[in-house]
């Protein structure tokens, strides 16, 4: 495999286990959902749209479950007063990253201040040439198209020259394909592979030595 001249990493289950983030750190958002449903989801379905706040953007889910404006309006409000007062980790293989060649971009997908929260807490924040984030409350995947050319026009860039490295086929992998360049799933635990991604790996470690495989 080619060296790169860019490789654009994402964050969440890429860099760090999110599940590492306690049920107390994200509380309020759940809380405020609950004390705002006002009868407008049922017991067994409001359960169901909390379980899947874990997995996808709030946004998401609430246009997928119907919350109701308030419902939504106040379940950001809390997400942007969260705190971690605890140390969060990467991955052990995270060291690695700054061993492989080519610039290095973090495009990270999420609540803008919570997504900063994060990359303080972690310590990350000197080992990337830029730190972009995509507000999940402003668009879907498309965003993180335009971030991806906005680094491709800014460096000039070929797309073929660019490496996106993720865990998700329909963010960052979706992304990185449509615009042509090299997609890289990491399959970290509990990351279903997909085939559309060109490439896969199971960490770092893998990516340093270049031993992609599509098997």
């Amino acid at each position: 495999m080619k060296k790169f001249d860019a490789i654009i990493y994402d964050l969440d289950d890429t860099i760090f286990p999110t599940g590492t983030i306690t049920k107390e750190v994200v509380k309020p958002v759940l809380d405020a959902i609950v004390d705002y449903n006002d009868g407008t989801l049922t017991a067994d379905i409001l359960q169901k749209a909390l379980a899947d706040c874990y997995k996808h953007s709030l946004r998401d889910v609430a246009m997928l479950y119907g919350f109701n404006r308030k419902m939504h309006e106040e379940a950001v409000k809390a997400f942007s007063a969260l705190k971690i007062d605890y140390q969060l980790q990467t991955y052990p293989d995270y060291p690695c990253l700054k061993q492989i060649p080519g610039l290095r971009f973090l495009v990270t997908s999420g609540y803008t201040g919570f997504q900063q929260l994060k990359i303080r807490n972690l310590g990350i924040d000197k080992d990337f040439q830029e730190i972009l984030i995509h507000d999940n409350e402003k668009s879907s995947f498309l965003g993180k198209v335009e971030l991806f050319l906005q680094i491709q026009e800014k460096y000039k860039l070929k797309a073929g020259n660019v490496m996106v490295i993720g865990d998700n086929p329909v963010s960052e992998i979706a992304a990185g394909n449509q615009l042509g360049m090299v997609t890289v799933q990491v399959l970290r635990l509990g990351v279903i592979k997909d085939e559309t991604a060109k490439y896969h790996v199971a960490d770092f470690n893998k990516l340093l030595l270049n031993h992609f495989t599509n098997s």
